[in-house]
């Protein structure tokens, strides 16, 4: 699954969780009271492969694919309208997907949600699963989202389901035999190298050479000395830090770099788990970053500004 290999590491950060809490709440409220009120007006959100989708079916399908990217980017995604509407498209190709697994006939059990439920590391103690560790994740953290156990186990079932979709369609892709040998020549061929060591030193040549011998040699082979083509450049030096303005940095600037890159100032606790390093302590990192950030964009506009006055007009 794809959010697996960055679950152990997301789970342990509470302050990624609290964040996340908070907005998928926002949002899974929110699609909830959009279609509480547009389902008499709108019963249908839209149509994949002829058959309808009920606005039901496609809020699922939206929250589902917003805790996908939540899983897989580690981070919660910007709120904005291009995040809404990739988040949305995210969402119809996720139940068109679903709709043409289910066509293959693939079905998930309870028992697979089970078993990768029990493989996750965070919920093992000595190698073991522990249901109180799940059931602690159960109550603290999906508690906190507004997310029941059944729909985390629905979504489990979903990303089971498009990862069998994944392997029986990479499965079926053709290769051609030309690849195939490719890869196998690389994988399997041994080649045998032979070689001889003829060292300059053991050919104890004694040569004498006259300043006539050399010159006939120079004449002959001129095209060995020839110098190449050569060019002659001036250059404009605009370094950024003659731009550097660290006042210029705003608290607001600061305090928006601390949370939107909020895991780069985490550390791990005695407990395992990642605490944030206060805001007053790094303040004066991420203003000489942001300072350096902006002196570099200004020198390159003086640079392009230059390039632009030197380039030729219509007229040569």
């Amino acid at each position: 699954m794809m959010f697996i290999s960055k679950f152990n590491a997301m789970i342990r950060n509470r302050f990624l969780w609290g964040a996340f809490a908070i907005l998928v709440v926002i949002a899974f409220v929110g699609w909830g009271t959009q279609g509480a009120g547009e389902s008499e007006q709108m019963p249908e959100a839209g149509v994949v492969d002829g058959q309808p989708v009920s606005a039901d079916e496609f809020r699922q399908a939206y929250f589902n694919a917003y805790v996908a990217v939540v899983m897989a980017a580690g981070r919660q995604p910007p709120s904005d309208a291009r995040t809404e509407q990739a988040l949305k498209n995210l969402a119809w190709k996720r139940l068109a997907s679903m709709r043409q697994a289910a066509a293959m006939g693939l079905t998930v059990t309870d028992d697979e949600v089970a078993a990768a439920i029990r493989q996750q590391p965070f919920f093992q103690q000595d190698g073991v699963f522990d249901p109180a560790r799940y059931m602690g994740f159960i109550q603290n953290v999906l508690g906190g989202m507004g997310v029941s156990e059944r729909q985390f186990e629905h979504f489990l079932a979903q990303e089971i389901m498009l990862n069998k979709a994944r392997r029986i369609t990479a499965a079926m892709a053709w290769v051609a035999p030309g690849e195939v040998d490719q890869i196998f020549h690389q994988l399997y061929d041994e080649i045998k190298v032979g070689y001889v060591i003829m060292n300059l030193a053991d050919m104890n040549l004694d040569v004498s050479l006259t300043e006539d011998d050399v010159r006939r040699y120079f004449d002959e082979n001129r095209e060995s000395f020839e110098l190449p083509e050569q060019i002659r450049v001036k250059y404009v030096a605009v370094p950024h830090k003659d731009y550097l303005d660290p006042s210029a940095v705003t608290d607001e600037e600061i305090q928006a770099h601390y949370d939107e890159n909020i895991e780069n100032f985490t550390l791990p606790n005695d407990e395992g788990w990642s605490d944030a390093v206060p805001l007053d302590d790094v303040r004066g990192q991420i203003r000489r970053q942001l300072a350096r950030e902006r002196a570099v964009v200004s020198a390159t506009e003086k640079a392009v500004e230059l390039e632009m006055m030197l380039a030729p007009d219509r007229y040569g």
